[in-house]
């Protein structure tokens, strides 16, 4: 942590808003927050004269007069004028809940803000907030000290090894993957554009790393059992350390493989990884581990997530499901049975053809 506290000004057009968000947020010793008008005709002088570590604004901001002038623009517009005039810092938008999904924003249309936070989430555990913040903080500190931004140095920052790079060569935007064949070392990477990739792409999609339920349930195991710290130590070269590690626990998913298979091998099991991972680990560590469950038949050993309902789940008891435009490096989405009978988040415009009519028949098979 640095010798001062990091520094954030709050953008907010209600001053007791302003001012009681700022006060949750300064609780922690490392973080300052202070609260900050919105600026009539978008003058950042006042928001960036102490050289801020990070900029949080609100969604809306026109409810009143600022310096006799009527504000009259969303925090987005102010953060695409951030970005021009100070590019290498993260820029985090602030909002309830229920106003930022009413309003229809989503992370494709985020724009030049990097995150959201919601107030209802500060309210409950700011703490835990403040830890996000810093970690965004940090994550950008790192990338503006590369000093040659090239391909190389990208990988070196996330910690990639010769494998993982090629993989993340994938995961690129197919604009920047054309420049990089062009003239592979010369091509820069911004600030900005590397935190979004990160952030999401692969921190969202499941494919490169894994969080805790997705690399639980590749092994067959809960995600409680992976936890446990004697499997943790199995898995500790595995553990990104990457650009926001911070941000939430990430693992290299062929470096999880690897380790398991290594585990099976050892203990001389069929090289099946769902059902052979946690009886290899009994037999060597004499610790047993509850095996993931699937949520539409409860037999153990699921080795998929459902994209819906976040639970494990049993592959021949997904369909299929394409809700974005992941790299195709990234796992498939695929959303359970069970979500097809009782969710009404699933889109069936998003399955395939053939996964529209399994789950027509699926609805009939649940009514009976």
């Amino acid at each position: 942590m640095p010798t001062r506290p990091f520094r954030a000004p709050y953008v907010d057009d209600i001053r007791e808003e302003t001012e009681k968000f700022s006060r949750l947020l300064s609780q922690s010793k490392h973080l300052l927050v202070r609260p900050q008008d919105p600026p009539p005709k978008l003058d950042l002088s006042d928001i960036v004269k102490d050289k801020p570590d990070l900029i949080l604004i609100d969604y809306v901001l026109w409810s009143g007069k600022f310096g006799g002038e009527t504000i009259s623009y969303f925090g987005g517009t102010l953060a695409t004028r951030i970005r021009e005039a100070y590019k290498d810092y993260p820029v985090i938008l602030v909002s309830r809940k229920s106003r930022f999904r009413r309003h229809g924003e989503g992370e494709g249309q985020l724009g030049a803000i990097d995150a959201v936070i919601f107030k209802d989430e500060i309210e409950e555990n700011s703490l835990s907030v403040i830890r996000s913040l810093i970690g965004w903080i940090q994550g950008f500190e790192k990338l503006r000290r590369v000093k040659t931004r090239n391909w190389s140095s990208l990988v070196r920052t996330l910690d990639a090894n010769a494998t993982e790079s090629e993989k993340l060569k994938e995961a690129l935007p197919s604009s920047s993957k054309d420049l990089f064949r062009i003239r592979f070392t010369e091509v820069e990477w911004s600030v900005p554009e590397a935190a979004r990739w990160i952030y999401r792409v692969l921190f969202r999609y499941p494919g490169i790393l894994y969080d805790s339920l997705h690399a639980a349930t590749s092994l067959g195991i809960s995600e409680n059992s992976f936890q446990h710290p004697k499997v943790q130590s199995i898995f500790a070269a595995a553990k990104y350390r990457g650009v926001f590690a911070s941000l939430s626990d990430r693992w290299w998913r062929d470096r999880i493989l690897t380790s398991a298979f290594r585990l099976i091998r050892r203990a001389k099991l069929e090289q099946v990884l769902r059902t052979s991972f946690a009886a290899a680990f009994e037999k060597i560590h004499k610790v047993r581990l509850r095996p993931s469950r699937c949520i539409v038949t409860g037999r153990e050993h699921a080795d998929t997530v459902c994209y819906i309902l976040r639970k494990p789940v049993l592959h021949e008891m997904t369909l299929e499901y394409f809700p974005d435009d992941r790299p195709r490096v990234m796992d498939p989405a695929r959303v359970s049975f069970k979500a097809i009978i009782e969710s009404p988040e699933v889109r069936y415009e998003l399955l395939s053809a053939e996964g529209r009519r399994q789950a027509k028949r699926i609805l009939r098979g649940s009514r009976g």
